[in-house]
């Protein structure tokens, strides 16, 4: 699970919806065992960003796994 998490972290930040620039390798690098590093590699000001933005987020993922009446 942690492995998944990081990647979708690199991915957020590879199309800019995160801070750009991060990668796998810098997650792991400061992950630690008390956590997993993505908190550590995407900031406070990120984290508290995306828990604001959660209802959209969710809306996004929803909606794509609609179908798209193609029927």
């Amino acid at each position: 699970m942690m492995g998944i998490r990081r990647q979708l972290v690199e991915l957020l930040s590879d199309i800019g919806f995160i801070k750009s620039g991060i990668k796998i390798r810098d997650i792991e690098r400061l992950q630690n065992p008390d956590n997993d590093g993505v908190a550590l590699a995407i900031g406070e000001d990120t984290k508290r960003s995306l828990e604001s933005q959660l209802p959209m987020i969710k809306g996004c993922l929803v909606a794509s796994l609609w179908p798209n009446g193609n029927e």
